[in-house]
C-alpha cells in the first residue's frame, strides 16, 4: 500500500512536480502451526496454514519447512522489512524442502493469495558436482560430475562444488537487491550465519 504526496511548485520559468513516495504499514498474518505431510512428501495449502493474531510492518512473509522422514510441515508466518532478493513470491531456500514467500499488502500472507505455496521459476544453470569430503576427487580444470539447479556453489578450497535450489543464501544474508539482474554474475564471501552455518566460498548464475 502506498501513500503518494504531491508538492506542486510553480515558477516563471518552468512547472515542477515532486512527488515523494512513503510506504506505509501493512497488517500480516503472524502464527505458527504444524501439519501433516502427504503421500507424496508435500502439504496441503488448504489444510496446512494458519492465521492467528497479526502484526505491522512493510511486508508480509509466510515460510514453510518440511521434514520428509517425519512427515511434518511446519508453518510460520510475520512481518517482514524487506523482500530478499527484491522479488515477492515464494521461492525454494536452499533446497526443496524449505519454501519462503513474501508479499506487500494487508493480510496477503495466504496460501490462497500466495498461489498455494509454489514456488516461482528460476532461471536454471548446470553446474559441477563434486565433494571431497564425501571420497571425490574433484579436478581443477573439468567437471566430475554435472547438475542441474537455480544456482552453483564453490569453496574457496574448490573441494566442494554442486547447485542449490532457489535463491542463494550468501545473496540473502549479503541482502542483494533484485536478485534477478545479477543472472550471470558471481558472488565470494566468508560468512558465519551461526555455529553450525560457516560459509567460506561462491555462488554463480
Amino acid at each position: 500500500m502506498l501513500q503518494w504526496r504531491c508538492a506542486l511548485l510553480l515558477t516563471p520559468a518552468f512547472l515542477l512536480l515532486w512527488t515523494d513516495i512513503v510506504r506505509a504499514d501493512v497488517l500480516c498474518h503472524s502464527c505458527f502451526a504444524d501439519c501433516r505431510t502427504g503421500a507424496n512428501g508435500r502439504i496441503d495449502p488448504t489444510s496446512c496454514d494458519c492465521q492467528g493474531d497479526t502484526c505491522s510492518g512493510p511486508y508480509c512473509f509466510a515460510k514453510i519447512e518440511i521434514f520428509p522422514e517425519e512427515y511434518t510441515a511446519v508453518i510460520q508466518k510475520g512481518c517482514a522489512t524487506e523482500i530478499p532478493g527484491g522479488q515477492a513470491g515464494c521461492q525454494y531456500a536452499g533446497h526443496a524442502d524449505s519454501t519462503h514467500c513474501y508479499c506487500e499488502g494487508d493480510r496477503c500472507n495466504t496460501a490462497s493469495s500466495l498461489n498455494d505455496f509454489k514456488t516461482n521459476p528460476l532461471p536454471t544453470v548446470e553446474c559441477c558436482e563434486c565433494s571431497e569430503p564425501h571420497g571425490d576427487h574433484c579436478p581443477g580444470h573439468s567437471c566430475l560430475r554435472k547438475c542441474r539447479g537455480n544456482y552453483c556453489l564453490l569453496d574457496f578450497d574448490g573441494i566442494e562444488q554442486g547447485c542449490g535450489t532457489g535463491y542463494p543464501r550468501l545473496q540473502n544474508f549479503m541482502r542483494t537487491k533484485h536478485y534477478a539482474d545479477w543472472q550471470g554474475r558471481m558472488t565470494c564471501a566468508r560468512y558465519q550465519a551461526s555455529l553450525n552455518t560457516i560459509v567460506h566460498g561462491c555462488t554463480c548464475t
